[in-house]
């Protein structure tokens, strides 16, 4: 297990709505490799919600990302499949599918730092949502 920094960079374009929300967050995490399975840790603080525990378990172009806490998903991907989901946040639970286009990770393990890109098209509840972009750069803490 390596701790390393993790810079966010998530963008979702919500396209029945016309609007594109992007963020960035620096947090501290976890890295484990398993079986040639990285799995990357870390804990995200959402204002009025708490915390939420995230792990994104990835291994060639399939992903599984998972949130435990305030809310909880679990969300396979596979690169060019459509999967199907969970969402649980204070007001019930929701059915998350996606069409992902692209999920790859590179790892460094002399250098402890490495790249996840995820994008994928998402609907709740049947209902298309738009577009999701996440992106991992993770480096090694000295």
């Amino acid at each position: 297990m390596h701790d390393v920094k993790i810079v966010l960079d998530s963008k979702m374009v919500y396209e029945k709505e016309g609007h594109t929300e992007e963020t960035t967050i620096e947090i501290t995490g976890q890295v484990i490799i398993k079986n040639n399975v990285l799995f990357l840790r870390y804990d995200e603080t959402m204002d009025d919600i708490g915390t939420i525990n995230n792990t994104v378990k990835i291994k060639d172009d399939e992903a599984v990302i998972i949130r435990k806490g305030a809310v909880s998903m679990r969300q396979p991907l596979k690169k060019g499949s459509v999967t199907e989901g969970t969402y649980h946040h204070p007001y019930g639970k929701m059915l998350m599918t996606t069409k992902t286009k692209t999920c790859q990770c590179s790892w460094n393990e002399d250098k402890k730092q490495g790249l996840i890109k995820i994008d994928y098209e998402f609907a709740m509840q049947g209902q298309h949502v738009g577009l999701c972009q996440l992106i991992y750069k993770i480096g090694g803490i000295s």
